[in-house]
């Protein structure tokens, strides 16, 4: 069998009661060339079950693969993996759930073959009302929220100062790749796994051809059991002190990769102080999914256990240098909560007669 045009990579945890519109969107494409790749992140409601049994026929065809993770890991991970797992000339990444209007795939990959584009990447996109209820006649917010628009199909300049002002100046929603489209040959060749969010700067630098379009294709849904509006408790029981551990780990070693963009990129031998421009702009972005996203600081507290773990992470990569580091995190991730240093640590005022 041909490879697939196209592959549709879709990560999925507890998303049964979305998983099926989400499906169904990319089935009546009016593109048919592609293949869906499902890899489930062990889900716990019966999503990945729900797909192998209602879709049978389509995974006994080979147009969707239901792949499954060993254990929970982690969005990122995830996205990797199914990167890994793409077998089509170009592959997009489409959220559990999420949608695709009809036109979506004959536009991309129209778009791309016209251009040669490494990568097609949408500035604008439609969000549902809060409550994340998608049906005919719901009506759907038109999302643009970044920097640089443009007003139709565009070929970007390839010099990396207009790329680098763009990765600077752009809002988070440049980073998220479920609005880009990416030639699967240009990802495997430049080694650049990319995660959901912290090295899309590698695929805008090392693209010789990136095109941006204001043409609307994919549906957010705005749930309400989305990560994005849990409740501050309810983040901080999804999320266990194993998987902070795990996140500062990769926030201090992907800091060693700032320090090596000199090596790869002509701007930032140039222009030094990029490279701290560049790491500032990335930590805000990740320690925000990763560390104020999850509520491991609510209430404007340090709890013991949290401190523990912060502790015992920055001293393995920092031995006896790591006090000031770990002021520095404690400092950036509780100071929006808490009206005194005194109140985050748990200090009792000074007692008076």
């Amino acid at each position: 069998m041909d490879a697939p045009k196209i592959s549709i990579l879709i990560p999925m945890y507890n998303r049964k009661h979305y998983i099926e519109q989400c499906i169904d969107s990319v089935l009546i494409q009016t593109f048919q060339d592609f293949e869906i790749v499902v890899r489930d992140d062990g889900s716990t409601d019966g999503s990945a079950e729900f797909v192998e049994e209602n879709y049978a026929a389509e995974i006994s065809a080979g147009k969707i693969r239901l792949k499954r993770n060993g254990k929970n890991l982690g969005e990122n991970p995830t996205v990797i993996r199914l990167f890994l797992d793409a077998a089509g000339k170009y592959f997009a990444v489409l959220h559990s759930d999420d949608m695709y209007l009809p036109h979506a795939l004959q536009y991309l990959y129209e778009t791309a073959e016209k251009f040669s584009a490494d990568i097609v990447h949408t500035i604008r996109f439609l969000k549902s009302p809060p409550g994340g209820v998608i049906k005919h006649g719901t009506p759907l917010q038109v999302m643009s929220p970044e920097t640089q628009k443009v007003d139709e199909v565009t070929v970007m300049p390839d010099d990396q100062l207009s790329r680098f002002k763009e990765f600077f100046y752009s809002s988070n929603y440049f980073g998220d790749i479920p609005y880009t489209f990416f030639r699967r040959e240009f990802v495997m060749d430049n080694k650049i796994l990319v995660d959901t969010r912290g090295n899309y700067l590698h695929w805008l630098f090392l693209a010789k051809v990136y095109v941006k379009t204001p043409e609307i294709y994919y549906i957010y849904r705005d749930a309400p059991d989305s990560k994005s509006r849990s409740t501050n408790q309810n983040r901080a029981q999804m999320y266990s002190l194993e998987r902070l551990e795990e996140s500062l780990s990769k926030l201090i070693e992907d800091g060693a990769d700032f320090e090596r963009l000199d090596e790869r990129y002509e701007i930032f031998r140039a222009h030094p102080e990029f490279k701290y421009l560049v790491a500032a702009r990335v930590f805000n972005v990740m320690t925000l999914a990763y560390v104020k996203g999850k509520a491991y600081y609510r209430d404007g507290r340090v709890p013991e256990n949290v401190r523990a773990v912060v502790e015992k992470v920055f001293k393995r990569y920092f031995g006896v240098h790591a006090a000031y580091p770990i002021f520095l995190f404690h400092l950036i991730n509780f100071y929006p909560y808490i009206p005194s240093f005194e109140r985050a640590f748990l200090i009792p005022p000074p007692s008076h007669p």
